[in-house]
């Protein structure tokens, strides 16, 4: 008996959802080969055998010269009048722009110079109003999340931070695609509840179809089984006769399953218990997270320094301090 369509659908993102990094992998690989490649060719046919560098056709070239306005203005339309093509192209300008400028001199200014010091400052602000945070972030927001988590703070005390990731890419693509920025210590210290900015609680959410998130866990560090969760995509494989089959929700699906608002309401009722405040860390005898080297923890984001801050009153030491905001009706530090 041969599998139906749909079993051999779910087959097939479940496939994909476990070898993706290998593809992105071969995927870099074989750019990095090609351009090598094309310089290597280059320079022979210029340097060595002293001919004219290789152009393409002038026919060629004025032919794709000419349709690139009408390409970009067709991308520009689907972008505009439909949504899913919309999320495609936003998603490498989300990844890349998260990066300060230093690693792309000519791309727009980062949205993280601006958008972590004002969830921080948000937090803060929440914490000294009685108020507890439980962070839900997804995809690209789970790296806003822990550049967040992993700044180290001013302040010597500070309430457990809930921390929900859903679809995160962190161990999944960027642990190997950025190891100096998002570490096996950087996810360990989050794992057992140890962060820059003070003690969290972490749980992270997959499906095995997702495509980009995934288990922090690996064959040499099992994590946790407080911090991984699997959920099965699709929910159930039970369906009604000429209706809809049950659906992959992969990697956007998880804001319509009750399953994971389940699992945000458990963590918050576990932040919501623990009433008492934790000493931060780099205070007497705690740890504290190695903060991703990509975000120097000496610096401001935004430059400048907060009111408060050590900078401001003499004392020197390593807390991050974060730039203030004008707009803001109180000054946090």
């Amino acid at each position: 008996m041969q599998p139906s369509p749909w079993v051999r659908k779910v087959a097939r993102m479940r496939l994909i959802g476990e070898y993706a990094p290998a593809l992105a992998a071969y995927l870099m690989i074989a750019v990095a080969g090609s351009a090598l490649l094309g310089a290597a060719i280059f320079a022979t046919q210029v340097f060595v055998f002293g001919q004219d560098p290789p152009f393409l056709n002038i026919g060629v070239a004025t032919w794709i010269s000419a349709s690139l306005p009408i390409v970009y203005g067709v991308v520009l339309r689907l972008a505009f009048r439909q949504e899913k093509w919309r999320k495609v192209l936003m998603s490498p300008f989300d990844v890349g722009t998260f990066f300060p400028r230093s690693f792309h001199p000519f791309a727009p200014p980062s949205y993280t110079e601006r958008a972590v010091p004002e969830l921080t400052r948000r937090i803060w602000r929440l914490h000294d109003n009685q108020g507890r945070v439980v962070l839900t972030a997804h995809s690209q927001g789970s790296m806003v999340a822990a550049a967040v988590l992993a700044r180290q703070s001013a302040r010597h005390e500070e309430k457990t931070v809930g921390l929900v990731t859903l679809g995160s890419p962190l161990a999944k693509l960027y642990r190997w695609a950025f190891p100096a920025l998002v570490s096996d210590r950087l996810l360990q210290n989050f794992a057992a509840g140890s962060a820059g900015i003070g003690p969290i609680r972490w749980r992270n959410v997959y499906y095995e179809t997702d495509y980009i998130g995934g288990p922090v866990a690996t064959v040499e560090w099992p994590a946790s089984t407080a911090t991984d969760l699997r959920l099965v995509d699709p929910p159930t494989d039970k369906f009604v006769f000429a209706q809809p089959l049950p659906q992959v929700l992969s990697h956007t699906g998880y804001w319509v399953d009750a399953r994971f608002w389940q699992e945000v309401d458990r963590v918050c009722d576990e932040i919501a218990a623990g009433t008492a405040t934790s000493p931060a860390p780099g205070s007497p005898g705690t740890g504290r997270a190695e903060p991703p080297r990509g975000l120097p923890r000496g610096t401001p984001a935004g430059g400048g320094t907060a009111p408060g801050s050590p900078a401001d009153d003499g004392r020197t030491g390593s807390a991050d301090t974060i730039a203030p905001d004008p707009a803001a009706p109180l000054q946090y530090r």
